[in-house]
């Protein structure tokens, strides 16, 4: 079991306990008491999911600033994390002068090839986590989600109606039978169990390391991934370079530099960034 499945593994059993609560409260014969933990399961799922989601992305954030990457040396939607959070946002909220000083800052980090982490502040979820949430950030970071998920709109859509008072318990539990809310636990913690080994993974590979995506590409060893950073300065001016281009490096043919291209595409690397 992988340390990330471990940490979440006391919630997954907090999730158990309740059922077995529920289904033993359903054996009591007790109605209304049933109809409102039914609803509340939705709450008790939610938790669960909001919880696995942001260790994930607090793990990827320690990852980033654990191995002090240079900002060329992410993704383009990895490190807009920073702009959003330490230039756009203050901007919203009135304060140029940090917004101001954090734009001379960057530059001077970038300059001298340093990076800043992505803060976990800039990662907030809002109370709204679901199966279209966790694959918008995949797309961000380079993770793979897993399949499916549907689940979790349901879990989060009632959650969120009962949490703002649009819904009542009872009348919330009553349009539910115990098996629907079993298959919603066995699906929702089979998709969060898959989240946590594929980040977990994700992190173990640095897979947010655009050198180790060049890596990937097939047709590419090291000693070409090497010749390619010399050449364009950095892996993200690799990505961002035209398949012209590309093949002006020694060693590098037509289908080995569609492949680094197509790649790019999957990174969504734009193509503004390439030398002369």
């Amino acid at each position: 079991m992988g340390r990330l499945l471990m940490s979440m593994e006391p919630a997954f059993s907090d999730v158990d306990a309740f059922f077995s609560h529920l289904r033993a409260v359903k054996a009591s014969g007790d109605k209304e008491t049933l109809k409102i933990l039914k609803a509340t399961s939705f709450l008790v799922l939610y938790n669960v999911i909001e919880a696995t989601t942001r260790l994930c992305l607090e793990e990827i954030a320690e990852a980033l600033r654990r191995d002090n990457l240079p900002l060329t040396s992410v993704s383009e939607r990895i490190s807009s994390l920073h702009v959003d959070h330490n230039v756009l946002r203050p901007i919203r909220d009135g304060a140029r002068e940090h917004a101001v000083g954090y734009v001379l800052d960057t530059a001077l980090l970038a300059a001298k090839g340093e990076c800043l982490a992505v803060s976990r502040k800039s990662l907030r979820l809002n109370g709204n986590v679901d199966a279209a949430k966790v694959r918008s950030l995949a797309s961000v970071f380079g993770f793979t989600p897993p399949s499916d998920g549907s689940c979790l709109k349901e879990v989060k859509d009632k959650r969120n109606g009962l949490a703002h008072g649009n819904f009542r318990f009872r009348e919330c539990g009553s349009e539910y039978v115990l098996s629907d809310l079993e298959r919603y636990r066995r699906d929702t913690v089979k998709y969060l169990k898959g989240t946590l080994r594929s980040v977990e993974s994700y992190i173990q590979a640095r897979r947010y390391d655009l050198e180790v995506r060049l890596s990937e590409v097939r047709g590419l060893g090291s000693k070409k991934v090497k010749l390619l950073v010399s050449h364009f300065g950095t892996a993200l001016a690799v990505f961002s370079a035209s398949t012209e281009q590309l093949t002006e490096v020694d060693g590098i043919g037509e289908h080995t530099a569609q492949a680094i291209t197509t790649a790019a595409k999957d990174i969504r690397v734009s193509r503004k960034r390439t030398r002369g």
